[in-house]
């Protein structure tokens, strides 16, 4: 058609406009397949606006949003579909991923299921089925051996399913939970914190770990900063039990004297270690951490194993390391 009708600048235009779109296309794929969840919507959207309702592309769309935390938006967007796709496994897997990651399991589970009645070769639909499976499992049997006292087998259990999915948002932050009542069983106050402050920042209306925080920061003897935790579970559920009597307990402890300090959580040599460096707990210990863009050694206040780079000074500081008050910021 450019061809025959040289003269057509209409139809030139458009023809560089299919061009450009295709070549879109194609990145949006490569994003995809590498993960690049944001900047794959970002082309998406752009795309959208001219070719308003191209199916795969909105399908597509569905998936990145539940994977950058838009879950919801992704539910909604497969609904206004479903009547009209719901015999296309591409779109099942995407709607099943959107409750997936706004904790709806067993729907999502439905889902893959019905993605891989009409296409039994679908890997996608049968992967993720399989990892639902899995995860619940290693969950299952992390709160099984929290509950007898096997904290260290939970906190295990709980690692291994934290590694699963990096994007599955509300997920973690229930994992992480979970990981942290293990250290704190464990009294091992400074990774419990650091567990809570990860499921907070997943999940920033997840009253349970706000009210775990809090509990561990007056174990700590940090009751100025349980009230805060306190006072924000109370902001999203003014119904909460006995939150009003936990602030006023923290209050009278204020008011007797009691302050900031230091109350267990690590013993005297981790201490040492914490403030002259040169060792702290093994890199495996949060080796899940990578996979959601930590660049620290395995210790939660990032790059321990090395020293603080200022010595005692440094660390009230900030030393030679930004992250070194990442456990006493209000997520």
């Amino acid at each position: 058609a450019l061809e025959l009708e040289k003269g057509d600048q209409t139809l030139v235009e458009e023809f560089k406009e299919c061009k450009q779109i295709e070549s879109k296309v194609e990145t949006i794929n490569v994003l995809i397949r590498q993960e690049k969840y944001s900047t794959a919507l970002s082309l998406i959207n752009e795309v959208l606006r001219t070719c308003v309702e191209w199916r795969d592309l909105q399908i597509k769309q569905i998936e990145c949003l539940a994977k950058t935390g838009q879950a919801q938006k992704a539910q909604s967007i497969s609904k206004e579909l479903f009547v009209e796709c719901q015999s296309n496994p591409e779109f099942l897997y995407a709607r099943g991923i959107a409750f997936l990651y706004d904790g709806n399991s067993d729907y999502a589970k439905k889902m893959f299921q019905e993605g891989l009645r009409i296409d039994p070769d679908n890997k996608r639909c049968r992967e993720q089925f399989k990892n639902i499976k899995k995860l619940e499992d290693l969950k299952d049997r992390g709160n099984e051996a929290f509950k007898t006292n096997q904290c260290l087998e939970a906190i295990k259990l709980y690692t291994e399913a934290l590694e699963m999915d990096p994007n599955n948002r509300v997920q973690n932050s229930v994992l992480f939970a979970n990981r942290s009542a293990a250290y704190r069983k464990l009294n091992k106050n400074v990774e419990a914190l650091h567990d809570c402050n990860q499921a907070i920042e997943l999940n920033e209306n997840y009253t349970k770990a706000y009210l775990r925080r809090a509990e561990i920061k007056k174990d700590m003897g940090d009751y100025d900063e349980a009230i805060y935790d306190y006072e924000k579970v109370r902001q999203i559920d003014p119904n909460t039990p006995n939150i009003v009597n936990l602030i006023r307990g923290c209050q009278q402890e204020i008011e007797n004297g009691g302050g900031a300090g230091y109350s267990g959580g690590m013993d005297p040599s981790g201490i040492f270690q914490m403030f002259f460096g040169g060792g702290g707990p093994g890199p495996t210990m949060f080796s899940h951490s990578h996979s959601h863009g930590g660049d620290d050694d395995g210790f939660p206040f990032g790059g321990m194993g090395g020293g603080m780079g200022g010595g005692f000074p440094g660390f009230f500081m900030g030393g030679g390391n930004p992250n070194v008050k990442m456990r006493f910021s209000r997520k």
